[in-house]
């Protein structure tokens, strides 16, 4: 698989269950994007491997509603955060359940609750977009401090191992990621 150095994407042939996928960018515009893709009709979309969400050094596996968007040091710092916080800082997957935004069954709804949710879900909803803008902003920075040559598509494998080397503070990190997912200042 390669980074697409346009949208910081993996893209290409991967393996699962002794099956060959084919995992497109969201470029979707590569030369040698297969005609045929392999069969993805357990997956809830047709993306298995990405990078981690908060510090883009790890492969994390996907494809499911309920995959989580961080590697497992990212996570535990991001659920701790969290959990201080007594809210969602930081997504840590894409459905709402798993940030604990859900129309509970005990509370009768009416329209002040079906209300107070659709804000929470829209709240969510934001901060995961953000959450994915702050994964491209820091794939970037990463190739860039890896020493890739700009422009060029990189093997994740290279990728990987070149950013093992460089120094990283996961907490430090994450705190940029959180000012980011809760900023609405475009990322720079």
């Amino acid at each position: 698989m390669k980074i697409c150095t346009t949208c910081n994407e993996l893209y290409g042939y991967t393996v699962d269950n002794e099956k060959i996928l084919y995992q497109e960018c969201r470029c979707k515009d590569k030369t040698d994007t297969p005609m045929i893709k392999g069969d993805w009709s357990r997956f809830d979309y047709e993306t298995i491997r990405e990078l981690c969400y908060c510090c883009g050094r790890q492969m994390i596996r996907c494809g499911s509603k309920f995959s989580r968007f961080h590697c497992d040091a990212c996570h535990e710092q991001i659920v701790s955060l969290n959990k201080r916080c007594g809210v969602t800082v930081i997504p840590i997957g894409r459905h709402s359940v798993m940030n604990g935004v859900f129309m509970d069954n005990t509370v009768q709804r009416n329209e002040k609750e079906v209300a107070r949710f659709c804000t929470k879900l829209n709240r969510v909803f934001s901060k995961i977009d953000r959450a994915y803008m702050w994964k491209k902003h820091i794939v970037s920075e990463n190739i860039k401090k890896a020493g890739f040559t700009d422009g060029l598509d990189v093997e994740v494998e290279d990728y990987l191992q070149k950013v093992s080397l460089l120094p990283h503070d996961c907490v430090a990190n994450m705190e940029c990621m959180a000012d980011f997912v809760c900023s609405t200042e475009p990322a720079t």
